[in-house]
């Protein structure tokens, strides 16, 4: 640009457009007085002020609904706990049934080879396991 300023004739006119544009902008730019700028610098902060204001009201209010209790919530509450009160009980009453039926087989296993054929505790140990699987799922459905 400081090259086309000492040019006295120019031959392209795109140049000169160019150079006309940019001169007629930055002329026609406003110059803001410095009063003007300090005086949007204190609306600035009043308007900060007035929004964190506003926030912390905001938050006051969160606040408060926070800590009311809501009654539809604690009646789910306790109705979870006791569900899960029943399933651990279910579960424990599963694993001692499940050990006691361990106890049962190493038994039957180690007493078998003398007195009891293998396929009559086989076949008794299918009927419990599929009563207590039948057992089981109807106590899960409901």
């Amino acid at each position: 640009m400081s090259a086309l300023a000492h040019e006295k004739v120019w031959l392209e006119r795109t140049v000169f457009n160019d150079a006309e544009r940019k001169y007629y902008e930055s002329k026609s730019k406003v110059q803001v007085p410095l009063a003007l700028t300090q005086s949007s610098l204190a609306n600035e902060v009043a308007k900060a002020r007035q929004h964190i204001k506003n926030s912390l009201e905001c938050m006051d209010s969160v606040a408060t609904l926070a800590g009311a209790p809501n009654p539809e919530i604690a009646n789910r509450l306790d109705r979870l706990e006791k569900e899960n009160t029943s399933l651990k009980k279910t579960i424990d009453d599963l694993s001692n049934l499940i050990i006691s039926l361990q106890v049962r087989v190493e038994t039957l296993e180690s007493t078998s080879k003398s007195s009891i054929e293998i396929p009559k505790v086989r076949q008794y140990l299918r009927l419990s396991i599929q009563k207590y699987s039948f057992y089981l799922y109807i106590k899960v459905q409901y």
